[in-house]
């Protein structure tokens, strides 16, 4: 049983190469990233959290779904490096001189039934070899900054269209868009105007922030800086800038990088109209030696997560990804500090030694979760870099979940009072070898419903009731749920309206 009807089936042939694929084990950076991670700031951590609301599955890693816990920590989930990595290889044109961070932008346009993908890339002889044949997109600049564009029926083999739009030495390019720097795109299906479906927020020169609009993602109209005062003295938008709706404000978000005294950090900006910005406002940081060179930003379940790429500057100088999250893209919050979400690799030949920059959004699928990124072998410098493009991909709601601290003990998770608002209750678990069981209790922890357990590996499984009724007793009421995890994995659960009543026996 399923409750995923917004997610986007992947068309790509994910059944045959998961079967040869080899899960990760996180490498063992946390003594080491650890300590400077943990002095991370929560910045508006004065402000009160946003209420929980009401919704059809929750997420187990959101605090203001747990009430309390005994015996639990939460741990990232582990993803799963795509065997043939890196997909696309860049720099194999003369005006793809070098990639340097790539930033890609990758989604599925399902009304199109494609991959696309926009990624940077810089040529500094481009000079007098440019060309372009349009006429007003000269106005968007010929610096030596480009945004490339590359698509794919299955996300996995991608190639590069050459069109008109930008020539090098009388040739076609896949170049369509120019003079930007850290751009973030998106398709907006929301926007009435067909000529702003797909939107860009980028970085210029002087660090300061510009949009655009495209009713196709190639001819895109003049770039509109974004005129905003900058109480930090010192926004830097030299990075992976991004920006998405958010129905809850009704308003876009914009995310961008500060530099105040010489630290990056993440700045949050918003707006209406996607031209009148507010400020930049500071949002998250990391010490010195452990700095937020940039920070993806998307929505998932009900809460927002950041794809946070840590820059160890004073120490091994390289980029590891970690993961964060968000209630209401203003209070931010590490997971499980010190530990990297996609793992850099620790052969220094590899591809994806050096650094790791996750692509703008994810792509949900019905069975796994596809995560982008554009990683190096080199470590961070100023040198001319190239980066490929790679998959890394999670369980669906996998992004973190409870296990015991203790694994000769069970760890216990309860929520806090939630609206029953279905009779038939969904976990979403690693349970194999060990178990989970759920019972709704009272106020004084007394139990009133308990399942049997779960000790399988299962995704929006339906609860199984040691009596008749399940959730029907309590369906408009608010419950707590109390899970008991034992040598298992908890990440989500779900209420779904539903007349089937399953029923296990008591033993």
């Amino acid at each position: 049983m399923t409750n995923r009807t917004s997610r986007t089936t992947l068309q790509g042939n994910g059944a045959s190469w998961r079967r040869g694929r080899t899960i990760l084990v996180a490498l063992a950076v946390a003594a080491v990233l650890g300590p400077a991670l943990a002095r991370m700031e929560r910045l508006g951590a004065d402000e009160p959290a946003p209420a929980l609301p009401e919704r059809d599955r929750y997420l187990l890693l959101d605090a203001r779904v747990v009430e309390r816990s005994e015996n639990a920590v939460l741990r990232v989930g582990a993803v799963e490096k795509h065997p043939a990595n890196p997909l696309l290889q860049t720099a194999e044109f003369p005006f793809e001189e070098y990639t340097d961070n790539l930033y890609p932008n990758v989604l599925y346009d399902a009304e199109e039934g494609v991959y696309k993908c926009w990624y940077l890339s810089v040529l500094r002889g481009w000079g007098h070899n440019y060309r372009d044949d349009l006429g007003p997109q000269d106005k968007i600049g010929s610096g030596s900054l480009k945004m490339n564009y590359a698509v794919s029926e299955d996300g996995l083999e991608w190639s590069k269209p050459k069109m008109n739009l930008f020539t090098y030495q009388g040739e076609p390019t896949n170049v369509v868009a120019a003079g930007n720097h850290g751009t973030g795109i998106f398709k907006d299906p929301r926007d009435p105007d067909p000529e702003r479906r797909y939107k860009m927020f980028t970085g210029m020169r002087h660090g300061t922030v510009a949009v655009a609009f495209s009713p196709d993602g190639f001819h895109w109209n003049d770039y509109q800086t974004v005129k905003t005062g900058d109480p930090l003295g010192n926004l830097r938008a030299d990075t992976h800038n991004n920006a998405f709706w958010t129905p809850e404000l009704e308003k876009y978000v914009g995310i961008s990088r500060g530099w105040p005294d010489r630290i990056r950090t993440v700045v949050r900006m918003e707006s209406a109209d996607f031209v009148e910005w507010t400020d930049p406002v500071e949002v998250f940081r990391g010490p010195r030696e452990a700095q937020t060179y940039s920070m993806p930003v998307f929505e998932y379940a009900g809460v927002y997560f950041g794809l946070a790429s840590i820059y160890r500057e004073t120490t091994d100088r390289r980029v590891h990804l970690k993961l964060t999250w968000s209630p209401d893209t203003v209070r931010w919050e590490a997971v499980e500090r010190g530990r990297e979400f996609i793992p850099l690799s620790p052969d220094p030949e590899a591809f994806d030694y050096g650094t790791i920059y996750a692509a703008a959004t994810p792509i949900v699928g019905e069975d796994d979760i596809r995560i982008y990124y554009g990683a190096t072998k080199e470590r961070h410098t100023h040198l001319r870099l190239q980066s490929s493009l790679a998959l890394a991909t999670l369980r669906p709601d996998g992004w973190a979940g409870y296990v015991p601290d203790d694994a000769s003990k069970p760890a216990v998770v309860t929520t806090v009072p939630i609206q029953c608002t279905g009779s038939t209750l969904t976990v979403t678990c690693d349970a194999h070898g060990g178990s989970v069981t759920v019972a709704v209790v009272d106020d004084s922890a007394k139990v009133l419903a308990l399942s049997a357990p779960i000790t399988t590996d299962v995704t929006d499984a339906a609860v199984r009731w040691q009596a008749a009724g399940g959730l029907k007793p309590f369906v408009g009421k608010r419950i707590r749920l109390r899970f008991e995890v034992v040598g298992a994995k908890l990440y989500s659960f779900g209420m779904v309206a539903d007349t089937v009543d399953p029923v296990t026996p008591v033993p």
